[in-house]
């Protein structure tokens, strides 16, 4: 009777071993899976916040550029930098002011698309697919979504993109996430 308890209960702790230790490994995985998009979110901050990125969303918050629609199919859009008002901003903003002297007051429309607009219609399709997240896309990033997302020459711009052949999907992720922060922003500040 002994040997015949021993066998059930060697029976029953084989099966309970291998049930801890898979629910160890899912934990396990589960905190490397948010290690890793924390890394990755990381990686994603540091790229978006660089130099160039910097002026741009200077110039667009305090309103110096307008979008210079190209006239034929030679030319490429770009933007100008209004250098009057440029100017008349304190020295203290002297990195600005040569960065746009250095520029010709203009900025090549694909350096937008390149340094703000393609992190913020990734941002958006990476909510989409839960790569990140939105509450941590709206503390993070919010303010420069939505001066960029408010701004009429970038406003024009993206109206001049649509315009193009196969243009109607341009930047619909940046709408998309711009409009996610700005719902997600409406529900935090009611609570």
């Amino acid at each position: 009777m002994i040997i015949v308890c021993f066998m059930h209960y060697k029976d029953f702790i084989t099966p309970s071993i291998a049930l801890i230790g898979s629910i160890i490994a899912i934990f396990q995985l589960y905190y490397l899976n948010k290690n890793r998009k924390a890394d990755f979110i990381h990686r994603f901050k540091k790229d978006f916040f660089c130099e160039s990125t910097r002026h741009i969303l200077f110039l667009i918050d305090l309103d110096l550029l307008t979008f210079s629609d190209p006239q034929s199919n030679q030319e490429y859009p770009y933007f100008k930098i209004d250098k009057n008002k440029l100017e008349k901003l304190p020295d203290v903003f002297i990195e600005y002011k040569n960065s746009a002297k250095k520029m010709n007051y203009t900025i090549d429309a694909f350096k937008i698309d390149e340094y703000l607009l393609g992190h913020f219609e990734d941002m958006g399709l990476f909510k989409k697919d839960r790569v990140m997240n939105l509450r941590y896309i709206y503390e993070s990033f919010d303010w420069y979504i939505q001066i960029t997302y408010d701004n009429s020459a970038i406003i024009k711009y993206i109206d001049w993109q649509e315009r193009q052949e196969n243009g109607e999907d341009v930047y619909e992720w940046f709408r998309y996430i711009a409009e996610q922060c700005k719902k997600y922003g409406k529900k935090k500040n009611i609570k």
